[in-house]
């Protein structure tokens, strides 16, 4: 149990944490082993099989136990809140959201508070890149290969809209009270599926911040203000390193939950004006920075884990959460004038590309490090490219090179799971393939993006394209309109598949459908 109530910090903020202890006095919350000191004997020694597993079924009680501990109040299920916005997070109309509510969106993307839908797909013309005119090979901005050839294209702008409007509707009617999501759904009963995971939890933030600013409204303003408010009232200070996340229902934090809520701050800030509550959302993004930069290793790459106890970087990199991490802090860099952190996120990016890509495909051409490194990464290496950080254009190179790979060597387009992740990285490999004029490359991946994205999208409750499977189990749609299936025929959503799936959708709406 806790020795003691969480303070404040009083020039932070932010709680301080206390360790936890067992009754022997060992701490339990950083998982440090306790000594044994036991006379060594035949029979002692014929059971050390069994006292091996000793730590971990003490942990497995620990954790079986854990709905009976308390956490911090507005960020768990132990201690429910009302829906409550203090006044320094209170959402106003910021000039973009206030503007963004206009006669025509409902027409075009439906109102979720209403129950309506976007106009369906084959209601309206279908268009193709640059114009309204048929998907054809040209970008007219630009004069090069944009999209498939003309009569080919599945998507279209009317579909990417009306699937927008659906995840949309989804993901904020699975925004808890507290301002996480519902993890885990069945589609078929509609029952919350007991199960939760924090860096998806925190992924899901930034989905909903990247649905704002791309059609920013009050609604959405309000939801990821809720989220940010539910990640502030869960962080910890750390001694002169900012401040951490404790998610609800854990024991050690991860990395990656503070990578993507950092994203969501950050996204937030760059389609918000300035006021009070943009002010408050500032201050807690540079606690989160300052934090993962004490994470960061002598290599470049950081620890995937922290302790709760103490902040302690611990754990191996991951090419997930370091590709995360350094999306997060390019993001910061780039759009909020952090030009300090630009010489660490050089250093990291060639860390990170020569342990995720060089080496690892030295060792299995089909690397999962590679997968987990690839979109972020490639989104990554954009930022990078189109601040001018670079040279040259290496990082639009290899982020050309990782979405052949995506096709090649992966084999996405063959995959039977959900891929959404696969066209985050292969539209923004297709606009760094623009900028270099490689037009093979940019005929490649919009095809590719053409034919997956379209075939996610039957996997969506609602839409126009929904596959045979959805269509007979019309139930789906009063449980769970606007979720995306993980697969052709699993009734289960995962809230981070949505959120993948609609920033593919954004993407291509924002450069191949434009």
């Amino acid at each position: 149990m806790r020795s003691g109530k969480p303070f404040t910090h009083a020039e932070s903020g932010w709680r301080r944490s206390a360790s936890w202890w067992s009754p022997t006095g060992g701490r339990i919350g950083g998982w440090d082993w306790l000594p044994l000191r036991l006379p060594l004997s035949p029979s002692l020694l014929a059971s050390l099989p069994v006292l091996a597993l000793f730590p971990l079924l003490v942990r497995l009680s620990i954790l079986a136990l854990f709905p009976l501990l308390p956490v911090a109040a507005g960020c768990g299920r132990s201690e429910p809140r009302a829906v409550v916005e203090p006044p320094d997070i209170t959402a106003v109309d910021s000039p973009k959201a206030a503007d963004a509510v206009k006669p025509q969106d409902t027409a075009a993307h439906g109102d979720p508070a209403k129950g309506t839908s976007a106009t369906s797909a084959d209601q309206r013309p279908a268009t193709g890149p640059a114009g309204g005119q048929p998907a054809s090979t040209q970008d007219t901005a630009s004069g090069t290969a944009a999209a498939p050839a003309a009569g080919t294209a599945r998507l279209s702008p009317a579909l990417l809209d009306q699937s927008l409007a659906l995840g949309r509707e989804y993901m904020l009617a699975q925004q808890t009270a507290q301002g996480n999501f519902r993890y885990l759904m069945d589609a078929l009963t509609g029952e919350p599926i007991g199960q939760d995971n924090q860096v998806r939890q925190a992924g899901a933030l930034w989905g909903l911040a990247l649905i704002h600013q791309h059609q920013p409204s009050p609604q959405t303003e309000r939801a990821v203000l809720q989220g940010l408010n539910f990640y502030r009232q869960c962080s910890v200070a750390a001694r002169d390193r900012g401040a951490f996340i404790e998610y609800p229902g854990n024991f050690e934090g991860e990395t990656g939950s503070v990578a993507l809520v950092s994203l969501a701050a950050i996204e937030y800030l760059r389609s918000a004006g300035d006021t009070e509550a943009s002010a408050t959302v500032r201050r807690q993004l540079e606690a989160y920075l300052q934090f993962l930069l004490s994470l960061r290793r002598h290599d470049g790459r950081f620890y995937s884990q922290y302790r709760w106890s103490s902040g302690e970087g611990i754990g191996l990199p991951s090419s997930y959460f370091d590709g995360e991490t350094l999306l997060a802090l390019t993001k910061a860099a780039r759009w909020l004038d952090r030009d300090d952190l630009r010489p660490l996120i050089l250093e990291s990016a060639e860390a990170m590309y020569q342990a995720y890509v060089v080496d690892a495909q030295r060792e299995d051409p089909d690397s999962d490090l590679t997968k987990g490194f690839y979109q972020w990464g490639t989104m990554a290496f954009r930022e990078i490219h189109e601040a001018g950080w670079a040279e040259d254009d290496r990082y639009a190179r290899r982020a050309i090179e990782l979405g052949h790979w995506m096709i090649d060597v992966h084999r996405t387009l063959e995959r039977r799971r959900n891929t959404a992740y696969a066209h985050e990285g292969l539209v923004t490999a297709w606009v760094l393939a623009r900028h270099v004029g490689d037009e093979a490359a940019q005929r490649k991946f919009a095809a590719a993006v053409d034919q997956g994205l379209y075939q996610l999208t039957t996997w969506q409750v609602g839409s126009p394209v929904a596959s045979a499977w959805l269509r007979e189990r019309p139930q789906v749609e009063r449980y769970a309109r606007g979720g995306v299936m993980s697969a052709a025929s699993d009734p289960l959503l995962r809230i981070d598949t949505v959120q993948h799936q609609m920033h593919a959708v954004i993407l291509a709406r924002q450069h191949l459908f434009p």
